[in-house]
């Protein structure tokens, strides 16, 4: 009797324990909150030798398709590209407000929607500061050259040949 009656006693009190994990969802502890991906970036790539206003045309282009595939506003455009990347000052290039032609670094961009069409030209400006920063300027010192006239040549150079090395 002893034994059936421990028996009867476990037996109910499992069935107990099974009674209330299913009533309260069979944890003590909470739920995760569910895991809610990223949003996938948009990309506006800028080849080399782009101008200012090329760079903006492509603002232009890949907003309009990102709002066409995603059916949701974009914060970048041609206009606020421009307004943007109008002159300024470029810290060791002199105090003079300079047009960022040629500040503005080529590359892949990626955005997302509620990316300001000012934080990818910020994005652009820190790329060349990083990249112009690589750049050996000792010699043209010794010509007399300043940064800015280093920067022209470049340019001048990029514009006339027709190899991309």
């Amino acid at each position: 009797r002893r034994r059936l009656g421990a028996l009867g006693a476990v037996v109910l009190l499992g069935l107990v324990v099974f009674a209330v994990v299913k009533i309260t969802g069979g944890s003590s502890t909470p739920a995760p909150p569910p895991v809610v991906a990223a949003p996938k970036p948009f990309r506006v790539v800028f080849p080399e030798g782009y101008t200012r206003l090329e760079m903006a045309q492509r603002v232009e282009a890949v907003a309009k398709i990102a709002r066409a595939k995603r059916h949701k506003p974009v914060h970048i455009s041609k206009r606020t590209y421009l307004a943007s990347s109008g002159k300024r000052v470029i810290p060791g290039f002199g105090s003079k407000k300079r047009n960022l032609e040629g500040f503005l670094f080529p590359a892949t961009y990626d955005f997302l929607g509620s990316t300001r069409s000012s934080q990818l030209v910020q994005d652009q400006l820190a790329a060349f500061g990083k990249n112009w920063g690589r750049v050996d300027l000792a010699y043209a010192r010794k010509k007399n050259l300043t940064s800015y006239d280093v920067l022209i040549i470049a340019s001048m150079i990029e514009g006339e040949t027709i190899a991309p090395d």
